[in-house]
Parts: structure tokens; C-alpha cells; sequence
């Protein structure tokens, strides 16, 4: 009911309605080895973890205590930040999550192979844990929003074959059926994501949401024969969108451009995609730009925007977990009825206090200004290491820890990631370096 009268209010004075207030989550990052140490191998937490289902789990993992920053998520970290997210999420009634990948810990399957029991300690028993550990950070998600579709990508952490490596047919198929209990094209859903890792699946009658596998495509490990797939099925995807009259939002781990921390601590451009198969990427959304409403990445830990071809809005957001010192995150993101990106709120907590307590880090309308002109903001984002858009952009990126210094807060490292939010393309890049 208190929803229907916002809606008759918001009619009555001609305000933007939301067709969704959507919670953005990524790279979490849980760590079940967390108990597990190398004076007793193999580890019992483990072994318990692995013989009992699921909803056991928080059992199991009861007594760790919140971990520090440089630490990948522990249970406890994991269950009070959720904990805490759910009071902000519901105040703006959020029913959609979206998480761009990066569930799972690093150096997952190295731990597992150190601390499993024989008996348990195959590929097929590490595929069946990974796809469990993945069920289990879904799950408490989807328990403390009962109502809300979830929708995620894979990041480059996420698979049984290693990172940056092709997950395998039954993991894929795994997470596959479960996710597909949030899309009505269930049939299709589950036969792109157990092929790639991608999918396309209806959010309304006017938006179509797609997730891409960007680690196909990535410097470090591209799968060229399944990343030209994955492009093709886009431009089908997208071509169809177009013809229905109807927005895309695109989803995706790994986002387009420079490692801008490793280029600016190095001094070369270094990509994070394949830059041929980034340049056929970016050739499609191009050629679709005006179906894209907005692409929403993670894998970078920190708090960053872009813009794909200086047409189409490209958000981040900071890590949900600390391993990089970076204090934790989420946003709420404000999307109305035709797709298109109006807003959104970052959270943070400080860590430093050993707490995980929620507070609002800045609003995007707040700092930058109105978020139907994103485009605009973005084109023409001021450079000048005193105008407040770049403070604030320098602070917020690693949710505002003094403690922890990025190239970024060093002002003749700044111009690295100033010109980043405008050029994705690495021989553009090298040449704006050469021109410094």
C-alpha cells in the first residue's frame, strides 16, 4: 500500500519513477578456507564443509570473527555485512540484485588442493565445492531478500579450472540451473550460460538484460574460439533488442580499458581485455550504442566510472570485500522505467573501527549532478586536481581509507586515471602518455 501511494504521489507531481531501485554487489570474494591453517592439514572445516550441505554452513564457520583488510571475505565478514545491507536495500525497496562476479576467494582451488582430505581431493570434488561455495553466497543472499531476482556474471575468480580460466560444462551447468530460477526464458538462459557463461534474459517489457563472460576476453587468459561466439551471440542479442524497440543493460566482470593501477605504477599501458577482441567488442556496442542503456562492471575493487566509445555510460563499483585495503561497498542503483541509469547511492564501511557498519559514502546526483546528463558528466570531466568533482572522485575511490594510498591520490599520478574514464583503447592510451 505505502508503495502504491509513492506511486500516486510521484504521478501526481511528475517525478521520475523507478522501474527498480537495484542493489550492485561485486567481488565478495568468500573465503571458506578461512579456519583452515597449515598446522593441520587436512583441515576439518573443510572436510566438514564439503560432506554437509549448505544450510549447515553458518554452523560450521560460527566461531570466525570479522577479518581485517588484505583478507578475502570470511563468513563472519560475509553474513554481518549482508546483514547490514538489508535495513539500507529495503528503505529503497529494492527487488533486483545485481552482482558482476568475483565470488569466489583468491587462489581458490591452490587451497583447496592443500586442505581437502584424499578422499576428496579430485577435480570432480573441486568442481562440486566450487559450485557449492558459489550455492552457498547466493543462498544468504537470497535468504535475506526473499523477494528480490538475483542476476550475476563470472568473474575471472569464479571457476573450477583455475583464474582467469573456462569454467567447465558442469559448473557452468550448476550455477546455470540455479539462476535461472530468476528468468522467465529459462530454456534459453540455461543453454547460453552452460555454454559460456552468458545470457540474455527479459527485466521488463521495455529493458532486456544481458550478461557478457568478459574473461573470455581478457589480456591475461582470452579464449578467442568461445570469446568471437560470445560477440556474435551479442550482436544477434542486441540486433533483436534494437528490432523490439527495447533498452539493454549490460552486465560484465571485467570492464573495458587500462589496468590503471598497474599503468600507473609502471608507466605502460597495460589492457585489461585482449585489445583485438576489446576492439570488435567495442565495435558492436558502438554500432548499438543507442540500444545500450548502461554497462555495470566490477573486478577493479575500487569505486570508478567510465565511458564506452564517449557514447555509453560504463559503472563500477567498490569491492565488497577489503583484500586490496580498499574500505568495503555497495551501491543502490536508481534505474527508471525505460532502462536508462538515473542515480545511484555508495555505502561504505569504515574497517579501521573493526566493524561493519553501513554509512552513506556520497550520492551521484549529489557530487556530479543530474544523472540524465551522465553522458555529458562523464565527456567532460574536469582535470584539474582541485575542482570538487575530482576530489571527491579521488577520495571515494577506495571508500574513502587514508590509510591505504592509491596512485591515485598522487597528483601526477592522477592524469592516469582522468584520462582512463574517457579512453578505453590502448594505443590511444600509450600515445596520450607519450604526449605527457
Amino acid at each position: 500500500m505505502f508503495k502504491g501511494i509513492l506511486s500516486a504521489i510521484g504521478l501526481v507531481l511528475g517525478a521520475q519513477l523507478y522501474a527498480d531501485n537495484v542493489l550492485l554487489l561485486t567481488d565478495i570474494h568468500f573465503n571458506p578456507y578461512a579456519e583452515c591453517t597449515s598446522e593441520q592439514v587436512p583441515c576439518k572445516t573443510l572436510s566438514a564443509l564439503i560432506a554437509d550441505p549448505i544450510q549447515q554452513w553458518p554452523n560450521i564457520l560460527a566461531h570466525q570473527s570479522v577479518n581485517a583488510y588484505k583478507q578475502d571475505t570470511d563468513n563472519a565478514f560475509f553474513l554481518q555485512g549482508l546483514d547490514g545491507v538489508v535495513p539500507i536495500a529495503n528503505s529503497y525497496e529494492t527487488n533486483t540484485i545485481f552482482i558482476t562476479g568475483d565470488l569466489l576467494a583468491h587462489h581458490f582451488n591452490a587451497e583447496y588442493n592443500t586442505f581437502a582430505p584424499a578422499q576428496y581431493n579430485t577435480q570432480a570434488d573441486l568442481t562440486r565445492f566450487s559450485a557449492k561455495t558459489i550455492d552457498y553466497v547466493l543462498e544468504q543472499v537470497q535468504v535475506r531478500f526473499p523477494q528480490a531476482k538475483i542476476y550475476m556474471v563470472l568473474g575471472n575468480n569464479d571457476s573450477d579450472n583455475g583464474d582467469y580460466q573456462m569454467p567447465s560444462q558442469a559448473f557452468l551447468t550448476a550455477l546455470a540451473h540455479h539462476l535461472s530460477q530468476f528468468v522467465s526464458n529459462k530454456t534459453a538462459f540455461i543453454a547460453s550460460f552452460s555454454q559460456g557463461g552468458y545470457f540474455s534474459t527479459p527485466w521488463s517489457k521495455d529493458v532486456e538484460l544481458v550478461g557478457i563472460d568478459s574473461n573470455l576476453l581478457s589480456a591475461k587468459s582470452p579464449d578467442v574460439t568461445l570469446a568471437t561466439q560470445q560477440l556474435q551471440w551479442l550482436k544477434q542479442t542486441l540486433a533483436q533488442a534494437k528490432a523490439d524497440d527495447k533498452k539493454v543493460i549490460i552486465l560484465q566482470h571485467i570492464p573495458y580499458g587500462m589496468d590503471l593501477y598497474q599503468t600507473a605504477t609502471s608507466e605502460i599501458p597495460t589492457p585489461l581485455l585482449n585489445p583485438s577482441l576489446q576492439a570488435e567488442y567495442l565495435q558492436v556496442l558502438n554500432q548499438y550504442a543507442t540500444t545500450i542503456s548502461t554497462i555495470y562492471a566490477g573486478h577493479v575493487h575500487m569505486e570508478y566510472f567510465a565511458l564506452v566509445n564517449h557514447k555509453t555510460p560504463l559503472i563500477g563499483t567498490i569491492a565488497f570485500n577489503s583484500v586490496f585495503g580498499n574500505n568495503p561497498g555497495f551501491k543502490i542503483i536508481n534505474i527508471n522505467q525505460k532502462g536508462e541509469f538515473d542515480g545511484y547511492t555508495a555505502y561504505y564501511a569504515n574497517l579501521a573501527t573493526g566493524k561493519l557498519k553501513w554509512t552513506e559514502l556520497y550520492s551521484f546526483q549529489k557530487t556530479y549532478g543530474n544523472p540524465a546528463n551522465i553522458v555529458q558528466i562523464l565527456r567532460l570531466f574536469p582535470s584539474n586536481v582541485q575542482n570538487p568533482q575530482v576530489i571527491a572522485y579521488r577520495r571515494y575511490f577506495n571508500g574513502d581509507n587514508p590509510q591505504d594510498p592509491q596512485p591515485i591520490s598522487v597528483n601526477a599520478d592522477w592524469q592516469y586515471y582522468y584520462y582512463g574514464i574517457n579512453q578505453q583503447r590502448g594505443s590511444a592510451f600509450g600515445q596520450y602518455l607519450a604526449s605527457l
